[in-house]
């Protein structure tokens, strides 16, 4: 992430959530008053698209979701998700 720095990311899953905002407060990636480690996965996503900005003065967004496999076969049921992430490479 820090060589490449990506514009958006998307986590999925609490375990994966919890894991990669413990990196990015450490690396300082992440706002300190972003992280907290008692979140549930739930108030990680109703943060929205969480801020991050790289050391190289790069600016990212981070998209917390429940696993993926939850959002049905034809993933209908992520739509608000995909227009969420399309929009912000419309942005950047």
């Amino acid at each position: 992430m820090l060589e490449h720095a990506p514009p958006v990311v998307i986590v999925h899953s609490l375990d994966a959530t919890r894991d990669l905002m413990k990196w990015l407060d450490s690396e300082e990636i992440l706002s300190p008053l972003v992280y907290n480690r008692s979140y549930r996965l739930k108030d990680w996503m109703d943060l929205g698209p969480i801020p991050i900005n790289y050391p190289c003065g790069a600016r990212g967004v981070v998209f917390c979701t429940k696993h993926l496999k939850y959002y049905g076969r034809k993933g209908n049921a992520f739509q608000q998700l995909r227009d969420d992430v399309l929009n912000q490479f419309k942005e950047h």
